[in-house]
């Protein structure tokens, strides 16, 4: 793996995973449950709704934007997704305790679990 510091000299862009609740969920609780979040939503940068609990950008999209990548998708979101910059696995609401609430962190991280060894099959295959 090919190391390098600072990151604006990488010839390989950087992957990022992020797991989280609304200060970084991109779009997960749309995606995960359908749940609408419209306007103002998203307005001051992206001018449509976002799935972001924001008006704007959140501090994830700013360090994607620090290290030249493009804004994480979410996890669950079908369509559109490639993932090869990452995912984000954040959704709204999410704790880290009690474990049965929806997209807890432990929820989080084994959907993660699960992208890693299914993208590692497809790559194999």
């Amino acid at each position: 793996m090919e190391r390098c510091l600072p990151l604006k000299k990488c010839k390989i862009p950087p992957v990022i995973f992020n797991f989280g609740d609304s200060n970084s969920d991109t779009g997960g609780l749309v995606a995960g449950l359908g749940f609408p979040v419209n306007s103002p939503n998203g307005r001051a940068f992206f001018r449509t709704s976002t799935g972001r609990l924001s008006d704007g950008r959140l501090v994830i999209d700013f360090l994607c934007q620090s290290v030249n990548t493009s804004f994480l998708r979410p996890y669950l979101e079908p369509l559109g997704s490639t993932f090869g910059n990452g995912a984000n696995f954040a959704v709204v609401g999410s704790s880290t305790l009690p474990k049965d609430v929806p997209f807890a962190l432990h929820i989080q991280i084994l959907q993660f679990l699960r992208f890693k060894a299914r993208s590692l099959q497809l790559t194999a295959a």
